[in-house]
């Protein structure tokens, strides 16, 4: 069964390195997302759970795919023959989730 903190703690972890890798500081990225400083680190360290809606602004602000925060290093799925992940039913279940609150 997946773990939804757990989960909310990768997406966070993996918004923060993305944000890193773009070079920008959390009070840049909280601004553009009209949201607090500390919210954006508490997303980012998995104390708070970002809504579909601000993932996505995210994502916008980040110049990036959504589906990059759902790429992680540990990511046990297999390849398909283009070498693209393929969603899991775990990762599909998640996101249904996500989507009914």
């Amino acid at each position: 069964m997946i773990n939804i903190e757990e989960e909310f703690k990768k997406i966070g972890k993996k918004a923060k390195m993305i944000r890193i890798e773009k070079g920008l500081s959390q009070i840049e990225v909280a601004k553009r997302l009209d949201v607090a400083q500390t919210h954006l680190s508490n997303i980012e360290n998995g104390r708070s759970h970002v809504s579909l809606k601000k993932l996505f602004e995210l994502a916008d602000v980040l110049e990036c795919p959504v589906v990059s925060f759902f790429k992680f290093e540990d990511d046990k799925r297999k390849d398909t023959k283009d070498n693209v992940k393929i969603a899991d039913i775990e990762s599909l279940e998640f996101l249904l989730k996500l989507l009914r609150k």
